[in-house]
């Protein structure tokens, strides 16, 4: 690395880019301190974008190293903000105490039992542009408490209060940032683990939201994106149909709005056998119309608002989930449907929301483009 360094400072392009092959090629075999000096060199793009993945993926490599505490703040709070870093929101806050109190120069001593007033002050300081990007709120209440217990002198005012209060009344509102869950890779364009911990809340009724997104009784695998598979209804129905429980997020051209709906059955376009029709289907009804599926746990919603998001549950059953082969994801009458901008026209789809079989409208207006959508189960 020392020598790729030079290399670099003297502009000797074709001896750096050498070393740095050679050092790619050899990657399984990096050390910490070379992982660290990567780090702190970010115009080695190649080699800083690897050094990166394998702090995400593996940062007891790091954190646990010796050579932990020479990493630079700004480095530091890199990774703090990152929401791909694989490891508990505890761990991180003990490994963050650990690399203030290295780099105060007031504490000579990690016994806290010896320190005074002055040490606490010291690693307040020295922790203050960190402190800010580890996630609190991610913690449960039994963690945050054993994480703070000795520090709570050195949180920004009122963040004590303000989780407490969060703890107790997640739509609280609040002063500070609740960001999200991290560390575990959410494959959507659309939303992040902690939208999903919150979806999978409503699902099974939970009053707060999962913690942790990997303790979510299910995983929301992604069966269908439109800007991957294809926005046509035909590509929707290709990918999702007689597929349970699944997920739907949209968002909207232009407002960035996030909307989406849970549809405990199934989706379907195919048609259905006799036996199964007066069981399943309106009747007097031919194939090509919507069909009304009957759902007491469905629901659609809007994640717009991160502090305030709006949650609608079915209100007239017999109509929760509507089947149609010429239409996309379809919840309600008219409260949330995807369909084809012209009847001739399956490819180019709109969202149309118009309150009617759900308690609440979850977005202002009737038609809107849509910039992606995505399904999971």
């Amino acid at each position: 690395m020392d020598v790729i360094i030079a290399a670099d400072e003297l502009k000797l392009l074709e001896v750096y880019q050498q070393l740095e092959n050679r050092f790619l090629d050899n990657k399984l075999n990096w050390k910490p301190k070379e992982i660290i000096t990567a780090l702190q060199h970010d115009r080695f793009t190649n080699l800083y974008n690897f050094a990166l993945g394998i702090i995400y993926r593996n940062p007891i490599i790091i954190f646990e190293s010796e050579d932990f505490s020479k990493i630079k703040e700004v480095q530091l709070i890199q990774l703090l903000k990152s929401d791909d870093l694989v490891l508990k929101e505890i761990k991180i806050w003990k490994y963050l105490i650990k690399w203030g109190i290295k780099n105060t120069d007031s504490i000579s001593d990690d016994d806290l039992t010896k320190w005074t007033s002055k040490n606490f002050v010291g690693l307040k300081n020295t922790l203050r542009n960190c402190i800010p990007h580890i996630r609190f709120f991610s913690m449960s209440p039994n963690e945050y408490t054993k994480a703070t217990r000795h520090f709570k002198d050195i949180l920004p005012d009122g963040l004590d209060e303000e989780v407490l209060q969060y703890f107790l009344d997640p739509t609280s509102k609040l002063s500070f940032d609740v960001l999200p869950l991290r560390g575990y890779p959410f494959d959507s364009n659309i939303i992040n683990a902690k939208d999903a911990a919150l979806i999978a809340s409503w699902v099974h009724k939970k009053r707060t939201p999962y913690n942790n997104y990997k303790d979510l009784p299910s995983k929301f695998k992604l069966i269908y994106r439109a800007s991957r598979d294809g926005f046509g209804i035909n590509n929707f129905h290709k990918n999702c149909d007689n597929k349970e429980s699944t997920v739907i997020i949209i968002k909207i051209r232009n407002s960035g709005e996030i909307i989406g709906g849970y549809n405990p059955l199934e989706w379907r376009s195919i048609k259905i056998e006799e036996n199964e029709t007066s069981r399943l289907l309106s009747h007097n009804q031919d194939f090509y119309n919507d069909y009304k599926c009957k759902a007491s746990n469905s629901f659609i919603f809007s994640l717009t608002n991160q502090k305030f998001p709006i949650l609608s549950r079915i209100s007239s059953k017999e109509e929760a989930i509507i089947w149609c082969k010429n239409k996309g994801p379809c919840f309600g009458l008219q409260d949330l449907c995807i369909k084809p901008l012209k009847p001739s026209n399956n490819f180019n789809v709109i969202c149309e929301s118009k309150q009617h079989s759900y308690e609440k409208k979850i977005i202002n207006g009737e038609i809107f483009e849509i910039e992606e959508y995505e399904s999971f189960c």
